[in-house]
């Protein structure tokens, strides 16, 4: 699985999770009748919470899109390897295309395995 194909897998994971935890913690919030704005608000039944399904599918949903938006537009940080020590550095971080441990040359880590099988 490539890098983007993952990135859009577990942005949607973690999306999901926050969206279920959400909804359930709304759930809950509407059952107990807890309200910050409105303490005398009487707690819901079950079936009260239950015929509101749009408000909580939407809230739910737009939970989701917010988390997968975020998720998405975060950047990954491309990661550069040494070819003589090994070690992996944020491309950023480093200022030119020498290793400062050893000052071995740094190439891209994503495709370096398949350009040096030897090194495997």
């Amino acid at each position: 699985m490539n890098r983007p194909e993952r990135k859009l897998k577990d942005s949607i994971i973690i999306a999901t999770a926050i969206s279920i935890v959400a909804f359930i913690g709304y759930f809950i919030s509407e059952m107990v009748g807890f309200d910050k704005m409105n303490p005398a608000k009487s707690p819901k039944t079950f079936y009260e919470i239950i015929d509101e399904w749009p408000r909580l599918i939407g809230f739910s949903a737009f939970v989701f899109v917010a988390v997968w938006w975020w998720q998405m537009s975060q950047k990954e940080p491309d990661i550069v390897i040494c070819c003589n020590c090994k070690e992996v550095h944020e491309k950023e971080k480093v200022s030119d295309s020498i290793c400062q441990r050893c000052g071995g040359r740094l190439e891209e880590l994503e495709g370096y395995y398949d350009r040096h099988p030897e090194q495997r």
